[in-house]
């Protein structure tokens, strides 16, 4: 955790909150408590359930402003983690997390004496790879446009003028949720599971099958099911 620092001012509590709450798990595992801290990818509706709430649909509300738009934002760097769009559907989630948490020898890796917290990374084994994105946002169109690579820059313009233009409470939020999360320098990136697959794998053999891959299928249905429960 000492890489990093958030500034001391009150915005975006959300995320300092979770920075706080590892740095404390971090500490305790320094003094020799067994800590263990799973982290997910983007959690999306169950893989064969229909969205019933919008709720903390981030990531498809990132990727319905594309659709929308007919832009992508060029974002990352060298220097940032393999970018991806990594979706999880929340049934996967909790069984994994539920192996871990529970099975005997998961919970006996993590009570090897240590001075580090055991991390867990759950996230969908075939994410969609940021150069397939442009051919998948076209894809989902469904006109044929061809779709327009921006900036940064311009695409926190776009997101300024939905903030305008958008119609109630809940637009709005989140429209101005999506232009500070991009201009906080937040991308969305593939997590380091390969030892957490492995884990899951040897109490779980073929678990990681059980996930679909982020396509324009899976996409298709997600932002359907969005669309419809945000009209009701």
């Amino acid at each position: 955790m000492s890489h990093f620092q958030p500034p001391a001012e009150n915005q975006h509590g959300y995320f300092k909150s979770l920075w706080a709450a590892e740095a404390l798990l971090c500490s305790a595992a320094s003094r020799g408590f067994p800590v263990t801290i799973t982290r997910a990818s983007a959690v999306t509706n169950p893989r064969h359930g229909s969205l019933t709430s919008t709720g903390d649909e981030f990531a498809l509300r990132m990727i319905l402003a594309m659709v929308d738009s007919g832009k992508i934002p060029t974002v990352g760097s060298p220097k940032q983690p393999h970018l991806a769009v990594d979706l999880v559907p929340v049934d996967y989630l909790v069984r994994g997390l539920f192996t871990l948490t529970s099975e005997r020898a998961a919970v006996e890796a993590c009570s090897v004496s240590r001075d580090k917290p055991l991390f867990y990374h759950i996230s969908n084994p075939k994410p969609l790879e940021l150069r397939d994105l442009s051919d998948v946002v076209t894809a989902l169109s469904g006109d044929g446009r061809k779709i327009e690579m921006v900036s940064l820059e311009s695409w926190m313009q776009t997101l300024a003028t939905r903030e305008k233009k958008a119609n109630g409470t809940t637009e709005v939020l989140w429209a101005t949720i999506l232009r500070e999360y991009l201009g906080m320098g937040h991308v969305m990136f593939a997590l380091d599971s390969g030892n957490t697959d492995e884990s899951l794998e040897d109490l779980l053999p073929g678990f990681s099958e059980q996930c679909p891959q982020v396509d324009v299928a899976m996409l298709e249905r997600l932002l359907g099911g969005l669309r419809r429960v945000e009209r009701v």
